[in-house]
């Protein structure tokens, strides 16, 4: 099995403002700490299992969806349901995203039967490198991207 961490995001401009870096450090420990101790992770694998942030501006709890298999590709997709307020009015926004996201991992990782108090240690691991840390503060583009002229131009109303 092959881990990634995605966005899909179905509302224009409605999306997390959390760095990149956050996921990575996220996919790579639960990777590190849980799945290749297991024996559950190989980067040559053929199956891919995807965990992907999304939101609505409605959505007001964290919960994972039912699996989306894609069984031509070998490409298993959850989606990790966050909820969008919660996250973007809170004082420290990659605390609440944490906090919410380890929500559903930990409802996602159940299906691998990875106890709960070993995804305690990886989210105050994760927690103690991210928060208080810049290098993982959200660096808006350095470009100007007009959406209402996007979704104008796409004839979506």
């Amino acid at each position: 099995m092959v881990l990634v961490i995605g966005g899909w995001y179905p509302e224009p401009k409605i999306r997390f403002n959390i760095s990149h870096k956050v996921g990575n450090l996220i996919r790579d420990t639960i990777i590190k700490d849980i799945l290749e101790p297991r024996g559950i992770y190989n980067k040559n694998d053929s199956d891919f299992v995807c965990m992907e942030v999304t939101t609505k501006k409605d959505t007001k709890e964290a919960y994972l969806s039912e699996p989306y298999l894609d069984k031509k590709n070998n490409f298993i997709t959850y989606n990790f349901w966050l909820p969008y307020e919660v996250i973007e009015d809170a004082e420290n926004v990659n605390e609440e995203y944490l906090k919410q996201f380890f929500i559903v991992l930990t409802e996602f990782l159940r299906v691998y039967n990875i106890p709960t108090e070993e995804i305690l240690r990886l989210k105050s691991k994760v927690e103690s490198e991210v928060l208080n840390n810049d290098k993982y503060l959200f660096e808006p583009p350095d470009y100007e991207v007009d959406i209402d002229q996007i979704i104008k131009d796409l004839g979506i109303e």
